[in-house]
């Protein structure tokens, strides 16, 4: 009877803990489907009693003890509204008095100018401007050596055709790249948009200039960015999903890939590329990063492995998602408060004057 017992207990104790296990299952599920995407963990949670750095030797937190601490009240002072508007070109507007207003009202003398008062500072917006060249250039003749029947001619020679056959300029391939990759703005908006001050140039056009300017002029770029890209000592790497629509055999839900390849933030001469591919497969990276000596950077996909590289480093902000999941009171609780101490620690450097050893805020 008692060994029965004992079976029993030893079998509800097993359906105790699948039942724990399918629990956390859900409550993961339900944070995926109606949780906050966000992976930031809040500042109360996370900073509260927070121990120095790799120090892990303090008791499992208990609510009893997540008592809210209350910052002092720091008063700072209001920054000029002005401040942001230096680096901008000012010009100066003076209300000048009519030599009406000159004269003195009481002994009707003539009155002198004894200073200026600035009284505000507005913003000035002024809408595009759009100038037409006409390129022309001039022809030249000996009338002497025509007298003696030699014909002597010169013609001053042009600058070549920024796209052979078009009236695009350098103003306006810039203009277009701005709109298009900088803002977001699509070719059939720029198109109407254009029409309105009327300037007639199709989304096809533009288009088409743009792949010209990629193939003869931002291509090279690139190559020359890269050469100083692999150079670095540190580089990140990441890639993310794209779809390509009307690509030439392939379907417009077919998955492509965009492989981002940037310097660290500390680096003197920073550089950023992005790489479209058909696929993720690490050969992509393994080919673009051929020549680089220093510390690669990345998540932990496999595909990396490919990469013909010995030193790596791996993200500390996706080791910590799996923390997030299990962080219900166990010691994946303190492994992320440990992470967030890091985390701020790295936000802070962002904003350091290595030259002066100061924050730059304090300068």
């Amino acid at each position: 009877m008692a060994e029965q017992i004992e079976k029993q207990s030893e079998l509800i104790e097993k359906l105790y803990d699948k039942i724990e296990e399918k629990d956390a299952i859900i409550r993961k599920q339900q944070k995926m489907l109606f949780g906050r995407r966000s992976e930031k963990a809040e500042a109360i949670q996370m900073m509260e009693n927070m121990e120095p750095l790799f120090t892990m030797d303090y008791p499992e937190p208990k609510l009893e003890e997540k008592a809210r601490k209350v910052k002092v009240h720091e008063r700072r002072r209001c920054p000029n509204r002005t401040d942001d508007l230096d680096s901008l070109p000012h010009e100066k507007v003076l209300i000048e008095a009519s030599e009406e207003e000159k004269t003195c009202p009481w002994c009707g003398g003539r009155m002198i100018k004894i200073g200026e008062e600035k009284v505000r500072t507005i913003v000035k917006i002024l809408p595009p401007q759009i100038v037409i060249e006409d390129i022309y250039t001039e022809s030249y003749a000996c009338p002497a050596c025509t007298n003696d029947g030699e014909g002597v001619l010169y013609k001053t020679k042009a600058p070549g055709a920024l796209i052979p056959g078009s009236y695009a300029g350098a103003q306006t391939i810039t203009c277009i790249a701005n709109e298009r990759y900088v803002k977001g703005m699509q070719y059939y908006r720029l198109e109407k948009e254009w029409d309105r001050w009327k300037l007639p140039i199709s989304r096809r056009t533009m288009s088409n200039w743009m792949m010209h300017a990629s193939e003869h002029y931002f291509e090279p770029l690139f190559e020359r960015m890269k050469d100083h890209l692999l150079k670095e000592e540190y580089i990140h790497c990441d890639e993310t999903t794209i779809q390509v629509k009307g690509e030439e055999g392939r379907k417009d839900t077919t998955k492509s890939y965009m492989w981002v390849y940037s310097s660290v933030l500390e680096s003197e001469h920073p550089v950023r590329l992005f790489d479209y591919t058909l696929g993720r497969g690490g050969k992509y990276a393994a080919i673009f990063l051929s020549g680089f000596t220093g510390i690669l950077i990345t998540d932990d996909y496999a595909g990396y492995n490919q990469v013909d590289h010995d030193q790596r480093a791996l993200y500390s902000a996706h080791a910590r998602r799996y923390f997030v999941d299990a962080a219900q009171g166990s010691i994946a609780y303190r492994i992320l408060v440990q992470m967030a101490k890091i985390f701020h620690i790295e936000a802070e450097l962002q904003y350091f004057d290595k030259e002066r050893g100061r924050m730059k805020e304090d300068i």
